[in-house]
Order: structure tokens, then C-alpha cells, then sequence
């Protein structure tokens, strides 16, 4: 599937078709999604780190093909999209990594673009790393060993193997985790990096989240805002009304706290459709948020739900066709047409002879 998918893209570019459904889709607004850019590397693929030299190519397509705008520009006024913005791009960065202080700005820089960085100020302040960049470095770097977690992890988790085979074993636990309430999920991080027997060592500072300075920094200057992504990066469904409430209004605070001017955009962390609620819309609402970005792929439709706000994912591994596809809207014409496709075989294979 993935094979034909890649070979159509790459036709379809050659005939035309995305610029086809870039005039069709010319109303659309296009989130670009960022987590890290570096230069640096893990040893294996890892789908939030883009290398410098792709993230490059990707700002100077996007710059040549699509208006590239911040979001007080294409959000204007009461961040109600401007009707006459046309073939809208707006990059985004999750996280605040310090490569997006030290790697994408001078990128943005130098080209004359302008992005937002969603940041996490709690855990920027006290120099921590979010938590599933914890675990994923753990993986890599502890000894091979079965580790016993537990009632945490039944059966354990075994490292061993390549570095990219230990980055699919991080991707599961990962994913497991982050079904767990809040506190199980910091009980089995903090057991990880404090076991003496797997001594625990960051990487070459690829997570590493920028300091507060360093986030003042780039709000004071002519290529970024500042969004919230929490204060310490929690599933914000998994938090009672209350918890959500006081969870964004620190991070308001710490920001404040530091004179650090921020727009009234949030990122839900993780950002899944079972990773906010309307307690999450209601928290932000009240507290003056005027947006909300999702982690949901696709092109945001202007007149959709602001506080649900679909973005197209870009991760490691994305080629050049598919990149311009995803922009273009064609990506996501294909992909819907050969799900359907697959849906239709599976029940045909399914459905007895008579």
C-alpha cells in the first residue's frame, strides 16, 4: 500500500494534480506540524526529528508555493480567519526544543518566515525534557537487560538490538503510557532514569527544551510567537476541570511572570482526539484562548471548529512528493480513496460465497 501510495504521488506531481488541488484547495488553511530539527542524529530514524538540511528544502518549497503568515496575521484580530488570505501556511513547532532556538530560526530568519512555538514553561524552567523523550533516550542508551517494572509493565520490557529496533520497542511503551493517568505515567519515568543499575544519560541535547531566556528571546523577535502547550505537558483529558484550569493558568503565569508576550493559541499535548474534551475547550475559552491546534492530520477548513484545529503532521521520513502532496491536499484525497479501497477488499474477502 505504502509502495502504490509513494509511486501515484510521485505521478501525480509529474501530471500536475497538486497543483490541481492547491487552486482547489486554495481556502484551506495548511498547520504545519514541528516537533525537533537538528543536525545531529540518534542512531536511528525518529519521527519527530527532522533533519536541518529536509526542514530547509520544506520552508523553501513552502515559501516559493504557499503564503507563508504568522498566526496574528492569518488569525486576524479575534483569530477568526481574514476572508482574503488565499493558499495560507503556518508553521508550528511543539515542545519548544532549544534546535528551535539554535536550528530553525536562523533558517526562518534568513528566509524572512514566521512560525509559532508551543512551549511548556514548567518544565523549561526547572531544564527538564518532556517525558516520552525521556523514555525514548532510556531505550537507547541503558545496557541490554530485561527490565523488571513491575506491575507497571507486566513481563518486563527487554532492551536489546539495533538502535532503530530500540526506537520501535521506546514507540510501544510510549504509546502504552500514554493511556496511563498522569501519576503511573511519572512513577514508571522517574523509575527508569533513577534505576543505579541503568544509569540513564541524555543524548546530545536533541530534547533538550529551551530555557525561559531563551523562549523571551524568541518572542521578542520578528519570526516568532509564543503559544502554550501546558505547563508541564499532561494528557489534559486525563485532569479533572479543575486540574486542566490550573494546569494552562500556571503556564499563563510563569510566562507573565517573565514579561514573555504569548499569543492566545494552546496546543493539547499529544493532541489526539481522546487527549481533550469540551472541559479542555471550556478551561481555554474562559481563560481568554481564542484557538487550539490538535495533532489531527489534514488541512483546517476556516470554517471548522478553532478549538480543534487539524494539522499536517511532518515528521522523519517524509519524502519531497509526499511533502508537497500533504500541502497540496492531493495526500489526503489519495489516502482517503485507498482506505475506502482497502475497506471494500477486507469485506469482499470477508463476505462467505454463496
Amino acid at each position: 500500500m505504502a509502495l502504490m501510495r509513494n509511486l501515484i504521488l510521485v505521478l501525480g506531481e509529474l501530471l500536475g494534480l497538486n497543483l490541481l488541488f492547491r487552486c482547489l484547495n486554495a481556502d484551506k488553511i495548511r498547520v504545519l506540524m514541528y516537533h525537533g530539527v537538528t543536525t545531529q542524529g540518534l542512531g536511528a530514524p525518529c519521527w519527530t526529528v527532522l533533519d536541518r538540511g529536509t526542514f530547509e528544502w520544506q520552508m523553501h518549497y513552502a515559501s516559493r508555493r504557499y503564503n507563508v503568515a504568522p498566526v496574528s496575521t492569518v488569525f486576524a484580530g479575534d483569530l477568526s480567519p481574514s476572508g482574503s488570505l488565499r493558499h495560507m501556511v503556518v508553521i508550528t513547532l511543539d515542545d519548544g526544543l532549544e534546535n528551535t532556538y539554535s536550528e530553525v530560526w536562523p533558517i526562518l530568519r534568513r528566509l524572512g518566515l514566521s512560525a509559532i512555538c508551543f512551549c511548556v514553561p514548567g518544565l523549561s524552567e526547572r531544564r527538564a525534557q518532556i517525558w516520552a523523550d525521556d523514555v525514548l533516550e532510556f531505550c537507547l542508551t541503558a545496557p541490554s537487560q530485561l527490565l523488571d517494572l513491575g506491575d507497571l509493565v507486566p513481563g518486563g520490557v527487554t532492551l536489546a538490538g539495533t538502535a532503530a529496533e530500540r526506537v520501535m520497542l521506546a514507540g510501544e511503551l510510549i504509546g502504552r503510557m500514554k493511556t496511563w493517568p498522569d501519576v503511573k505515567r511519572r512513577e514508571l519515568t522517574n523509575r527508569l532514569l533513577a534505576d543505579p543499575d541503568t544509569p540513564h544519560r541524555r543524548l546530545s541535547g536533541i530534547f533538550q527544551l529551551m530555557t525561559i531566556e531563551q523562549i523571551a528571546e524568541l518572542a521578542d523577535s520578528a519570526e516568532f510567537d509564543i503559544g502554550l502547550h501546558s505547563d508541564k505537558h499532561p494528557i489534559m483529558s486525563q485532569l479533572s476541570t479543575t486540574e486542566q484550569e490550573l494546569e494552562v493558568k500556571s503556564a499563563m503565569d510563569r510566562l507573565n511572570r517573565h514579561d514573555i508576550r504569548f499569543q492566545p493559541v494552546f496546543a493539547y499535548p499529544n493532541g489526539r482526539e481522546q487527549d481533550f474534551n469540551d472541559d479542555s475547550v471550556a478551561v481555554l475559552k474562559k481563560l481568554g484562548f481564542k484557538a487550539a491546534v490538535t495533532t489531527l492530520d489534514g488541512l483546517w477548513d476556516r470554517n471548522a471548529d478553532r478549538f480543534r484545529i487539524r494539522r499536517i503532521a511532518i515528521g522523519a521520513g517524509i519524502t519531497k512528493w509526499e511533502f508537497k502532496a500533504r500541502l497540496s491536499g492531493f495526500f489526503y484525497f489519495l489516502t482517503g480513496k485507498l482506505e475506502a479501497w482497502r475497506r471494500r477488499r477486507t469485506r469482499r474477502v470477508r463476505t462467505p460465497r454463496e
